[in-house]
């Protein structure tokens, strides 16, 4: 079901959608993510809102599928819908759907919608599928492509996808930012990877792809497109851990600067990746890393440990949930150097057998002016502790909190005399003035305020 409320939280309209390719048929249908964009053109229907949903769906087959649906923003009315069934017809499930708009000119802008997610192939391994449609009033076509390329022999590997983004634009008082001109539709997508040993499952690595629309080619990944250095172990898309043991991504977010005025590049682009990674036998902790998409191939700037709490082990003991970049700000109210902030909202458990919410910011200079590394071993370390780190509710209270989603903008006063800095994150969070109700949704609101 999809709601639309106004400002003040009046119900507009609602809206349902089921699959039914046969007749009597009635599966199961879940939303897993949406988009919304402004219109395409300045009046008449086209100037209706572009809301698409993206989840999963059951088949006949037995099997779950990628549905996709298209919905007229100002009546909810479907528009349009899609349904993904993956070669062998088994499980396909989506991470996520972004909105990319390519202007031609003032005048007229082309909306496309993208969907990442896995898909089975044969002999029950997977592969990421990102499947792309254009935002029109008709049905699109299907254009699924796969990574890696499930036609070409492989090793015994399976790729899962797990969370999507593309580039945010982000100004700064020195103009808009510069189109990509290599990449004006850049999509990035990451998960992990298992190596199979013996038909069973061991190790699992992070491999973070980029996909350019236009050529549909990867420009980001371990083909031999842009290959790595000699010298380095591992491409720079992928992260293995120091133990080389179990490492999963679980967020990634991108957004592209303009740091003209400020005297950095005229194009920065940058893209952040979280996701626990494997120590011990016991004991996993969080890694951020922050890549720089200036390069042929992706250069890491920085990276970020966050440790689980003392004597709390297990692979769910802190995991990165959601992410959100702005430009940085700084004591005197300006908009800042334009290198840019970073946000990241991690579920840490308690150690009294519960999960606390936990929310970082980092800035995203790197330390000591390093330049990006192509090598893993060579990539610069943000100090432990970052500019701050709040707890919410208070660390250790009782009851289960745990984010799943942040956002934020940046307000300045009239005349700069002050900025604001709003950061919203909405998830679970336990009831404790009410325990018998459980867990409830909440919105926690953090502000930085300058000077």
């Amino acid at each position: 079901m999809l709601l639309c409320f106004t400002e003040n939280l009046t119900l507009l309209w609602t809206s349902r959608w089921s699959y039914q390719p046969v007749e009597g048929w009635d599966g199961d249908d879940v939303p897993i993510a949406m988009a919304v964009d402004r219109p395409q053109g300045n009046s008449g229907p086209n100037f209706d809102p572009i809301v698409v949903v993206t989840g999963t769906t059951t088949s006949p087959t037995g099997g779950t599928d990628i549905a996709t649906v298209r919905f007229n923003g100002r009546n909810g009315k479907t528009i349009w819908s899609r349904v993904f069934d993956g070669p062998t017809h088994q499980a396909d499930r989506p991470v996520g759907v972004v909105l990319h708009r390519y202007q031609l000119s003032p005048e007229q802008g082309i909306v496309k919608a993208y969907v990442a997610g896995t898909t089975t192939t044969s002999g029950g391994f997977s592969r990421y599928v990102l499947l792309r449609t254009q935002c029109i009033d008709l049905p699109p076509t299907e254009d699924p492509i796969y990574y890696p390329n499930p036609n070409v022999p492989h090793d015994q590997r399976r790729w899962i996808a797990t969370a999507m983004c593309r580039p945010v634009e982000i100004l700064f008082d020195g103009g808009p930012v510069p189109v990509d001109t290599e990449c004006p539709l850049g999509v990035y997508i990451t998960g992990y990877s298992e190596v199979w040993q013996s038909g069973t499952a061991t190790m699992a690595d992070w491999e973070t792809v980029k996909y350019c629309d236009g050529t549909l080619q990867t420009d980001w990944t371990e083909l031999p497109l842009f290959p790595p250095p000699p010298a380095c172990a591992v491409p720079p898309g992928v992260y293995d851990g120091p133990a080389h043991l179990n490492d999963y991504p679980t967020a990634i977010y991108a957004a592209r600067y303009d740091g003209t005025t400020h005297g950095n590049p005229p194009r920065r682009q940058l893209v952040w990746v979280a996701g626990t990674s494997q120590v011990s036998a016991n004991e996993h902790r969080t890694v951020v890393l922050q890549y720089n998409d200036l390069l042929d191939v992706m250069g890491k700037d920085w990276k970020a440990h966050i440790a689980a709490t003392p004597g709390v082990a297990g692979a769910d003991a802190i995991v990165p949930m959601a992410m959100y970049a702005d430009r940085e700000t700084t004591e005197n109210g300006a908009y800042g150097d334009g290198l840019g902030d970073v946000m990241i909202c991690l579920r840490r458990a308690n150690g009294n057998g519960n999960y606390d919410w936990e929310t970082r910011k980092y800035r995203s200079d790197v330390p000591g002016g390093v330049p990006p590394a192509l090598c893993e071993i060579a990539v610069a370390e943000k100090p432990t502790q970052p500019p701050w780190t709040i707890a919410y509710p208070i660390s250790g209270t009782s009851g289960n909190d745990a984010p799943s989603a942040v956002i934020g903008f940046i307000n300045t006063q009239p005349g700069r005399v002050s900025t604001r800095h709003s950061i919203y994150a909405i998830g679970s969070i336990f009831n404790l003035a009410n325990p018998a109700s459980g867990v409830d949704t909440g919105l926690v609101k953090y502000q930085e305020i300058w000077p």
